[in-house]
């Protein structure tokens, strides 16, 4: 079991070297790695399921930690991709090598696949809050980046990509007003 562990966190520990290549993409320089990203959207799953629990929902807080901290898990072997990328090689390609990947480093924690897999589906209360954490985080970072000088994000903010769950939990709009009205205060 430790030789397992050990495999499992020789992948993990690449996360932090892996720069989030989107950023680099729309121009920023020095991004956050994926596992600053991934720390950022386990912290937001949590605040959003204190959120949605004090909503009257109930939401399996567990469950939801362990997808934001696997969400990004499959990066660890294939890097990160950024969403023009993302649509040229095809998402439901993109999404089938990702998950080979999750297999394989997974593959001594069959329970976690299974996580990881529910995530992707995105068909439970859980999986949609780290899904939109995922994209409210993006939009939080970009505003972090614009504030010290980054330009052309607008993509980040518009595009359908990084709202296509929003619909799917009530109250989300609340935050995308609040993340849009600081963007214009700054």
């Amino acid at each position: 079991m430790v030789k397992k562990i050990l495999s499992v966190m020789e992948h993990v520990l690449r996360l932090k070297r892996f720069h989030r290549s989107g950023w680099c993409y729309y121009g920023v320089f020095s991004p956050e790695s994926i596992a600053d990203h991934s720390f950022s959207v386990s912290f937001l799953s949590l605040l959003l399921v204190r959120f949605y629990r004090a909503r009257g929902y109930e939401v399996d807080e567990v469950k939801v930690l362990k997808m934001a901290i696997l969400h990004e898990i499959g990066e660890a072997r294939l890097g990160d991709l950024q969403l023009d990328a993302r649509r040229l090689l095809g998402m439901e390609h993109i999404s089938r090598v990702e998950e080979r990947a999750v297999t394989e480093i997974l593959e001594s924690f069959p329970d976690l696949i299974d996580t990881w897999r529910e995530f992707e589906s995105g068909d439970s209360m859980e999986a949609l809050i780290v899904k939109i954490a995922d994209k409210l985080e993006l939009m939080l970072q970009a505003l972090d980046y614009e504030k010290r000088g980054a330009k052309n994000l607008d993509k980040i903010f518009d595009d359908y990509e990084n709202r296509k769950n929003f619909d799917r939990l009530p109250h989300i709009d609340e935050f995308v007003k609040e993340i849009c009205k600081y963007r214009r205060e700054i």
